[in-house]
Parts: structure tokens; C-alpha cells; sequence
């Protein structure tokens, strides 16, 4: 199977966006991020949880960004 350029330079990184501190090292010196966090379905208890992850967590990962 042959990729064009931009996917093969796609690289998958996991990281914890509720740790700010992990987010900068895992951002490395990328010019694009898709970004693909939701509350979990093992929150579905946990009330904060959208607020946490959808809210939170996206607002550390553009602000490491900026």
C-alpha cells in the first residue's frame, strides 16, 4: 500500500491532557493536531467528567498550543 506524503508523516500520540505537563513534550514541534477526546462511557457516573475532558482537558491542549 503506497500513502501519499502527509500520512506517512502522521505519527498517533497518546497523552494525558488533564496533566498539562505532559501535553507540551507530546505537542513535539507538530504543525497540526487532530484531536479526538471525549468523556469516556466509564464516566457515564462521574458528572464531571464532560466538563473534565470535553471542556477542561481540550482548553490545556489549545493553550499548550498557542
Amino acid at each position: 500500500m503506497v500513502f501519499s506524503p502527509a500520512v506517512e508523516k502522521l505519527a498517533l500520540v497518546e497523552c494525558d491532557l488533564e496533566k498539562q505537563d505532559q501535553i507540551g513534550p507530546a505537542l513535539g514541534n507538530a504543525s497540526v493536531v487532530i484531536c479526538c477526546i471525549g468523556a469516556s462511557e466509564k464516566e457515564v457516573f462521574d458528572i464531571t467528567g464532560p466538563y473534565r475532558i470535553d471542556y477542561l482537558a481540550a482548553k490545556n491542549l489549545i493553550d499548550a498550543g498557542e
